[in-house]
């Protein structure tokens, strides 16, 4: 038991002393007077400390002498009932402690087992079981020098198309195997999705090192043969792949994804990018142009021009051009085109022009002819657009469709639908660039076409050019047997006009005989 001993004048001391000091716990206070005839009786003194202390403790007086007054405060008879709860607390506390130890414990290993599964998910394709496109850009921000081959297979989509994604599914986990194989230990094999691969060498490589481990590559799966069992039938499949490569770049996987839409327009089967292949320039001009197509879109800049198309006895039509017309002039799809078809924009395009030649020649004598690639011809959203404002505009005896024949053609019965279709509503087709590109005589007979055109790449010297004049000679022969017209494009000096006026040619198009205007517009009559 502590002890004190303090000397006070008065009541407020005491008080002071009491509330700062005393903290509930058993002590002997002794109070010492400062003036002996003062003392202070006993009862007094029992009522004043009780109620400094706010009944937190009970009070009880030891011994009165003249000059000091001895107390005891104590928590008395409670002190055994509150140690022994508090002993009781102490139990069930180590208690729960104990069990809510093991709780989390438990708990703990269960999420880190879910959150291991769940990495594994985030960084894993789940059709292939190889790393994906996360799991590779973490891995080469550990790699200070690498090489990376970007794989990707050829006309998959169309393996889904024919068979389904069930069998497509098939030919991905069939190819995962073989690039497993193929790769070793020396090689890492990621799956990006869909049917594009990445192989990562975890050392520093010459480029002609990379290209020969490329082309050995697509030799060995020239080997195998993916055999897809449907309906009873079993078709082999060949895979078909092209290879980029990218090593020790800031951004490799970008760069080697740029070089693979440069290999697939240059068809290319294996190439290393490099800065001299200018693909950050067309990667920027990607971005100007998806902004431009934007823009265009959205305030009514995407505009056909026309261009006459004439015949020597003076017979007039139109070809309408796209553009698109802004406050930095007029820009050609040359630049824009393929882009809108990357973007998704392309059939908002289609359908801008359709709409726009048919508003503008619903009242007009002459016919004009509508550029249609094959993307357009299998699109039912198009050519349903195409045959509701032909009927809107009474466009269809006045309308010919310029197949693009320079294309390739993958569904040709769809092709050879949509022209059946035209022509019974009156619509004149058109084949274009003819003479170029996948020329075929057979499918001209197949599609039946009113009129063809000749590319302009024969004729534009074709004054000189005996190969060029004996090419469009031969072409020219085949449609007057057959019963079509011609066109004749790149009509641009008085010396290739003689020339194909001499060989028959029906229709002449070019910048001597008129340019492209936004407004139909043709003064010249040829004699």
């Amino acid at each position: 038991m502590k002890h004190l001993q303090i000397k006070f004048s008065n009541e407020l001391e005491l008080s002071e002393y009491i509330t700062n000091n005393i903290d509930n716990k058993a002590l002997v206070l002794v109070v010492l007077s400062s003036n002996s005839k003062n003392a202070v009786k006993c009862t007094k003194i029992e009522t004043f400390v009780s109620k400094v202390l706010k009944d937190a403790i009970t009070l009880r007086v030891i011994n009165i002498k003249e000059k000091s007054i001895t107390i005891t405060f104590h928590i008395g008879s409670i002190d055994l009932e509150i140690s022994k709860f508090m002993h009781q607390v102490q139990q069930n506390i180590n208690y729960t402690n104990k069990h809510y130890t093991q709780h989390v414990l438990d708990r703990n290993s269960e999420l880190f087992t879910i959150n291991k599964l769940l990495k594994k998910q985030i960084y894993t394709n789940h059709l292939t079981g190889l790393p994906n496109r996360l799991a590779l850009k973490k891995d080469l921000k550990k790699l200070d020098k690498f090489g990376l081959l970007y794989i990707d297979i050829q006309g998959f989509q169309n393996i889904n198309d024919l068979f389904g994604n069930e069998y497509g599914d098939e030919v991905l986990q069939s190819f995962t195997t073989f690039l497993y194989h193929f790769a070793g230990t020396d090689w890492g094999v990621y799956n990006l999705g869909g049917d594009e691969f990445v192989l990562l060498c975890y050392e520093d490589n010459s480029k002609e090192y990379y290209e020969d481990v490329a082309k050995k590559l697509i030799q060995n799966l020239e080997q195998i043969t993916t055999t897809i069992t449907k309906d009873e039938f079993s078709f082999d499949v060949e895979l078909n792949i092209m290879v980029t490569i990218a090593s020790n770049t800031k951004t490799p996987l970008e760069h080697a994804h740029m070089a693979m839409n440069y290999a697939k327009k240059e068809h290319i089967k294996v190439l290393t990018y490099s800065e001299s292949l200018n693909l950050e320039k067309i990667y920027k001009d990607d971005m100007k142009y998806t902004k431009i197509i934007s823009e265009a879109i959205k305030n009514g800049q995407v505009v056909p021009f026309y261009q006459p198309i004439v015949s020597f006895d003076g017979i007039v039509k139109y070809e309408a051009l796209m553009r698109i017309k802004n406050d930095d002039g007029v820009i050609s799809p040359y630049y824009f085109l393929e882009v809108s078809k990357k973007i998704g924009k392309y059939a908002q395009l289609t359908k801008i022009m359709v709409e726009s030649v048919f508003k503008e020649f619903e009242n007009r004598s002459e016919s004009v002819s509508i550029n249609l690639v094959y993307k357009d011809i299998v699109s039912e959203e198009i050519v349903k657009f195409i045959i509701e404002r032909m009927d809107h505009y009474n466009m269809a005896s006045k309308t010919i469709f310029e197949i693009v024949e320079s294309e390739e053609i993958l569904n040709f019965e769809k092709v050879l639908e949509f022209v059946e279709l035209m022509q019974k509503k009156g619509v004149k087709i058109s084949i274009d660039d003819f003479g170029s590109g996948f020329s075929n005589y057979s499918n001209v007979l197949m599609l039946r076409p009113d009129i063809v055109k000749i590319d302009g790449s024969l004729i534009k010297d074709i004054d000189t050019n005996q190969n060029s004049y004996l090419i469009t000679k031969t072409i020219l022969n085949f449609c007057e047997e057959i019963g079509v017209d011609s066109v004749a494009e790149f009509i641009h000096s008085d010396a290739i006009l003689e020339t194909v006026k001499e060989l028959g040619v029906t229709y002449m198009q070019g910048y001597l005989l008129g340019e492209p205007t936004i407004k139909p517009n043709y003064k010249t009559y040829i004699k």
